[in-house]
């Protein structure tokens, strides 16, 4: 009786047979398999992803450039505070574009090296037999050591020099007005009182083949205001950080490719059309810009969007927009304005008289 209902109960509770009955025409699937991925499942997934890279890849670059933009500032601010530290070496005296340098000729970027803690180079260049230095790229003659790539000369956003192994690069001096206008420059007897206020970066070391004067500036000539007065910019035309291609201190002619190579000018030539003609400093244009062969155009210039880095005399670092008016180009250029050779312009928009000599342009009018 027992066994009886037990079977009853079982064969009750026995699952029916027809739930796992498959359909006609289909087979059974076995649990844990899964079909593969359909063209039309391949395509949709590729049109997402590449959806996703076209919306991240602009945000990617707008971040790679910002922080290449941060970088060279910073690179900028150290050289500003280096020339701090050098005037406080130097009896409050700024470097010259050119500097005596174990006997030679150097430019800037050597003679401040022991400042960007670059001892070590600047003592191999303080020791060197040349008469010149020549880059291996330029001349036949090899400097008798190597010479490293230094990062904070160069900016990243300069992908070709950052690649590049060498003295590379990417930063210039304010060297003021370019020496061919409005008169050639003096003999050495021939008192040159508008140099000092024509720019910050002097011929310290002099060049009496060219008929160049020794002009050193202190701070204490710095008129307009350390805060107001450009040292450094970028320009993207900048060679290498010891002298210029072939340079040769006997020749005159070499001064201006020197300054051009170590610096950045300003020009006024109401004659040709350039300086203060200009409605704006066009940074960057491809006519201008050209530090290395045209001191009646060179510009500063960088690959930034929008405008390029500029250090101060008082160390701080400014973005100073592409379409800055010339003639307050020329006014950030010039350390002393009322004694300078730069003209005198009238301020837009203000009453006759009020001149770019006469006031100081607010920062809120040039950003």
């Amino acid at each position: 009786m027992v066994v009886r209902q037990t079977r009853a109960l079982s064969d009750c509770c026995a699952t029916p047979s027809w739930r796992f009955a498959a359909s006609p025409g289909s087979e059974q699937v076995p649990r844990g398999s899964r079909s593969a991925f359909t063209l039309v499942e391949l395509l949709v997934v590729i049109s997402i992803i590449g959806v996703l890279m076209a919306l991240l890849l602009p945000a990617v670059n707008a971040a790679r450039a910002t922080m290449w933009k941060a970088e060279c500032a910073n690179n900028i601010k150290q050289l500003a505070l280096a020339t701090t530290n050098w005037s406080t070496a130097k009896q409050m005296r700024l470097p010259g574009y050119a500097e005596p340098v174990g006997g030679k000729r150097m430019p800037w970027s050597v003679a401040m090296m022991p400042y960007i803690e670059q001892q070590q180079l600047y003592d191999q260049y303080r020791g060197r037999n040349l008469i010149q230095v020549i880059p291996p790229n330029y001349g036949s003659t090899a400097p008798p050591f190597s010479e490293p790539f230094i990062q904070s000369y160069v900016c990243a956003a300069d992908g070709d020099k950052g690649a590049l192994d060498g003295p590379q690069m990417s930063y210039v001096a304010n060297v003021g007005m370019a020496l061919a206008f409005p008169v050639p420059a003096p003999a050495p007897s021939t008192p040159a009182p508008a140099y000092k206020a024509n720019g910050v970066f002097q011929s310290a070391e002099g060049n009496p083949a060219a008929g160049l004067p020794e002009t050193k500036l202190n701070l204490a000539g710095v008129s307009d205001g350390a805060a107001y007065t450009v040292a450094f910019s970028e320009n993207i035309q900048a060679v290498t950080y010891g002298l210029p291609e072939g340079y040769d201190p006997s020749d005159p002619d070499e001064e201006a490719r020197f300054r051009l190579s170590a610096g950045f000018q300003w020009y006024a030539n109401p004659a040709s059309g350039l300086g203060i003609n200009e409605p704006k400093a066009t940074f960057k244009s491809s006519a201008y810009g050209n530090a290395h062969t045209n001191q009646a155009s060179a510009r500063p210039s960088s690959f930034h969007a929008g405008g390029v880095n500029m250090g101060f005399v008082d160390g701080h670092v400014q973005f100073i927009p592409d379409n800055v008016d010339y003639a307050v180009y020329m006014q950030l250029m010039t350390p002393d304005s009322v004694k300078s050779d730069a003209p005198n312009v009238q301020v837009p928009t203000q009453p006759p008289g009020v001149t770019y000599k006469n006031v100081q342009i607010p920062w809120a009018d040039i950003n």
